[in-house]
């Protein structure tokens, strides 16, 4: 599908959902709060050109694992390891305040998960946040399952 954002080129979206993952892992508010984030993000980076996001989500390991991945202009490797800085920003002066990856960070480490990020100047960018999850919250919940009642 097409998102048009903020007046930039159109910015198409793929997505590939396990439909099987647990609904209750974490606050949801917080998860959609940095998810947000990293979607506005991926579109600056694509710029007036437009381009592709795509998201993927998946169980693995007893984590579920989101990735957004974008084909924008890519992090400069001098700069990776300080994306996560609170006030650290490549955007241009009035454009960003350094915060939303650093809130990303914080609100990822929170709920006990991981954020890491791979970039290639000029290919894009992908973020992968690892959450774990239960054993007692693994009940399935997908469209094809409904969580059992538990006796108290």
């Amino acid at each position: 599908s097409t998102l048009q954002s903020r007046g930039l080129g159109d910015v198409y979206k793929r997505q590939h959902l396990d439909s099987e993952l647990p609904l209750d892992f974490a606050s949801s508010t917080e998860l959609q709060q940095v998810l947000l984030n990293l979607l506005n993000n991926s579109v600056d980076a694509m710029g007036s050109s437009g381009g592709r996001i795509q998201i993927t989500t998946e169980l693995r390991d007893q984590n579920i694992v989101i990735q957004i991945a974008d084909n924008g202009i890519g992090i400069a490797k001098a700069n990776l390891s300080r994306i996560f800085d609170p006030f650290y920003t490549t955007k241009p002066v009035g454009k960003g305040t350094g915060l939303g990856l650093s809130i990303c960070y914080g609100i990822i480490k929170k709920i006990g998960g991981n954020i890491e990020v791979q970039s290639v100047k000029g290919e894009g960018t992908t973020f992968s946040i690892h959450l774990p999850i239960d054993k007692t919250s693994t009940e399935e919940v997908g469209p094809n399952h409904s969580p059992e009642s538990k006796n108290e």
